[in-house]
């Protein structure tokens, strides 16, 4: 792809095909994904809080005011949700955790969609408490970061997340990456 005269690389989803494709390979469970992508997380949300200075709060802010909008009325809230994630993680400035968050991130991507968009869908009131609720718990993610804290807000990211993990493990608990990446 060209934009005037530069030619864009490769972003890090040239490595998360492999890598699905190597944790389905080796039966590798949904939590353990999970779990590497928590870790990922933590560590970039205390280098975006501490090393940041606002400015991917205020790329988030972003994010929660227009891309979550817009992924609602294109019916992904789960592709809009995972990109705060993604947004959180390149708030940290980390190029490697952002790489690494990515071949996560698209992992997870598809199994959330298939547990909770079309489940979502299919009632109105619920989708709207979902998407109120997630709205809620990334504003108070930003708040969080604000104060500067990194501990509270890696905290409330816990807190979140395990909020997540109810929904992705609400049909099954044992899921692997081999079922994910056979849903896409």
């Amino acid at each position: 792809m060209q934009h005037g005269h530069f030619i864009c690389a490769p972003g890090p989803e040239i490595v998360a095909k492999p890598a699905a494709f190597l944790l389905a390979v080796g039966k590798v469970p949904l939590s353990d994904v999970i779990t590497a992508c928590r870790a990922v997380e933590d560590n970039a949300v205390r280098l975006a809080v501490s090393e940041e200075g606002g400015t991917g709060i205020l790329a988030l802010r972003g994010v929660v005011e227009h891309d979550l909008p817009a992924a609602l009325r294109s019916r992904s809230l789960a592709r809009g949700a995972l990109g705060f994630h993604r947004a959180l993680v390149r708030a940290s400035g980390s190029v490697t955790l952002a790489m690494v968050a990515e071949t996560l991130h698209s992992i997870l991507e598809s199994h959330t969609e298939s547990v909770s968009d079309s489940k979502m869908y299919q009632d109105p009131d619920v989708f709207e408490v979902g998407y109120q609720r997630l709205r809620r718990s990334y504003g108070r993610m930003l708040d969080v970061m604000a104060t500067g804290d990194p501990d509270d807000a890696v905290e409330h990211w816990n807190m979140h997340w395990t909020a997540l993990e109810m929904i992705l493990f609400a049909k099954k608990k044992g899921v692997t990456v081999t079922e994910v990446v056979h849903e896409c």
